[in-house]
């Protein structure tokens, strides 16, 4: 290689400092605004203490508040169906859903008359014998008290007593012959149906199954904290009355609200917590709350009532109110990092990361009461990666403003 090729190099660096020299020497303004530094326009909120009340959201599903197994009580051949024993059929109460056989049983009452008829027939006669005893006795003049078998007290006991037992054996069968009418123990709808017409049953034999339309009940799961927010008066799981002297009323009182749309609330039917259980689930870890629902099938008020009805295994969300508390603030969740975490903004407009403690949330904000003031201000704008220290250009509410560049001083 030549001399003249291996100072090339050489000659391309030189030159080249020489070009950035003259550059940076006759544009000083270049330096400057590398040493600039660039802030971030962000949105600030000031926060405000105020008094709030909450809805706490949980949710259940509707079960039946009574359910009812009907079982026969006397044996023999099913006869007949109401037409209103069918699955999902709404029945009265004393109505008579199933006939069983009764030809035996009415002819044991028969039986049962005509053996009471003949002891109050015995009956009668013994008291007659009895007081003509007494007559002759008299008319004997005979001194002293007569015994009692003179007079025929022992017969006419025995009477009674015959007389009584077949007054009973006609009431048990009576009693028999009534259970062959097997009756709607109140008004409800049918779960299942269980025999089919001409079946033989046998005493104890599974008929079907109803439940109850005037009330139902949902078991809502709240935990420890939520329990403590909510303003219940009965905090002792049902024991706040002595027994000797029991609860005029069985519920609480306390009156949330019920729906089947979790967006739309307008929509909503009144419920009543009625206890706390005494018991925690030991999976979740949580209690329950037991809601009772007046009349879910609206079929006793007004049909044009707000609401609609809540069948028997519906899904629904309960908004409980809380007990109103004083000197809480209120963030977006947009404004929470990591779950735990706010950017405050300083005097200096500068960021500072926080850690919050949560009072409460639901799906737009965090609620806190501790560790802020009013008049702190929280960072709302997103930002990629926030760096503690960071000054920022605070906006004014309603004006946009872009990246802008300050040179330090």
């Amino acid at each position: 290689m030549s001399m003249s090729k291996r100072w090339w190099p050489l000659l391309i660096l030189a030159v080249a400092a020489v070009v950035m020299f003259l550059l940076f020497g006759l544009n000083p303004d270049l330096v400057e605004k590398d040493a600039g530094v660039t802030l971030t326009p962000v949105e600030v909120m000031v926060l405000e203490a105020g008094n709030r009340q909450f809805m706490i959201e949980s949710q259940g599903t509707v079960t039946a508040q009574d359910t009812t197994k009907l079982v026969a009580e006397v044996s023999g051949r099913v006869t007949e169906f109401s037409r209103s024993f069918q699955v999902g059929h709404f029945f009265h109460k004393d109505e008579v859903l199933l006939h069983i056989d009764d030809l035996d049983y009415r002819v044991a009452v028969e039986k049962a008359r005509a053996v009471l008829a003949q002891h109050d027939a015995k009956l009668k006669a013994e008291l007659a014998l009895a007081k003509q005893a007494e007559v002759d006795i008299r008319a004997l003049g005979r001194p002293g008290k007569a015994n009692e078998l003179a007079l025929r007290i022992p017969y006419v006991e025995e009477a009674k007593a015959q007389l009584a037992s077949a007054q009973a054996d006609l009431d048990r069968a009576m009693i028999k012959l009534a259970r062959t009418k097997v009756k709607a123990p109140y008004d409800g709808y049918v779960l299942s149906r269980d025999v089919g017409l001409g079946q033989y049953l046998a005493v104890g034999a599974n008929i079907g199954h109803v439940f109850s339309a005037h009330q139902a009940l949902v078991r809502v799961p709240v935990t420890e904290q939520q329990l403590e927010m909510i303003a219940l008066n009965d905090r002792r799981h049902g024991a706040d009355s002595l027994p000797q002297e029991p609860a005029s009323h069985p519920c609480d009182h306390l009156e949330i609200q019920l729906t089947t749309d979790r967006v739309d609330f307008s929509n909503n039917r009144k419920a009543q917590i009625c206890v706390v259980e005494a018991t925690k689930d030991t999976e979740n870890h949580v209690l329950y709350l037991q809601v009772q629902l007046d009349d879910p099938y609206q079929i006793y008020g007004d049909p044009d009532q707000a609401g609609t009805p809540l069948r028997v295994g519906t899904y629904v969300i309960a908004r409980i109110p809380s007990r109103e508390y004083s000197n809480i603030f209120a963030i977006p969740r947009n404004a929470v990092y990591e779950g735990d975490k706010v950017l405050m903004v300083d005097k200096e407009d500068r960021l500072r990361w926080k850690t919050i403690d949560s009072f409460h949330a639901d799906a737009q904000n965090i609620y806190l009461s501790s560790g802020f003031s009013a008049g702190d201000r929280i960072c709302i704008s997103p930002l990629d990666v926030p760096v503690e220290g960071t000054q920022v250009i605070v906006l004014t509410p309603g004006i946009t403003a872009t990246a802008k560049e300050v040179t330090d001083q």
